[in-house]
């Protein structure tokens, strides 16, 4: 609805309405509605009024407010002592049970030589050192690889050798983390 018309059914009638309020009106609604409306508007605040609230019902209210405002500054419980120095004690307890202890090894240095071949005229041999290190942990048991020796030779591959005949080739196509 149009807040002017609402504005001037609130004020007055459609036969105190000028020309120019009339043509407005009369673009909106039938000047019947619009006296329903102006006197709809003028009843509604008398429709509100009821018996009011019992006296006693007002003092309840207030002092019930009162003591509400009151425990509002402060917790409305206490926690003992006794209670807050468990919970620590377990907490502290809890904490120290379920910690994983973690060993750590002393790092050994192993060397691994890997051939890498490039297929030019002419083989290229490339040696590349891979540096690893081990987390143990108490409760997984560690399977470790023996040290090769000194004296053991790299096995040497001959270019063109198939993964039929060589099976050992298959490393290289292995990605090692």
């Amino acid at each position: 609805m149009n807040e002017i018309i609402e504005n001037l059914a609130l004020e007055k009638s459609f036969e105190q309405l000028s020309e120019a309020e009339r043509a407005e009106v009369l673009a909106e609604m039938s000047p019947e509605a619009y006296n329903q409306l102006h006197t709809l508007l003028h009843i509604a605040p008398d429709l509100d009024q009821g018996p009011g609230p019992d006296a006693s019902l007002r003092a309840r209210l207030l002092t019930h407010m009162a003591g509400a405002r009151v425990t509002a500054g402060r917790r409305p419980y206490r926690i003992p002592l006794w209670q807050v120095a468990a919970a620590v004690a377990l907490a502290v307890a809890a904490t120290l049970f379920f910690h994983k202890p973690v060993i750590r090894e002393i790092p050994v240095e192993v060397v691994l030589i890997q051939t890498d071949t490039v297929y030019i005229e002419k083989p290229q041999w490339q040696e590349r050192v891979v540096w690893r290190e081990k987390v143990v942990y108490r409760d997984q048991p560690v399977a470790t690889m023996p040290m090769p020796t000194a004296d053991s030779t790299p096995v040497i591959f001959t270019p063109g050798t198939s993964l039929e005949k060589e099976p050992a080739l298959m490393q290289f196509f292995v990605q090692v983390r």
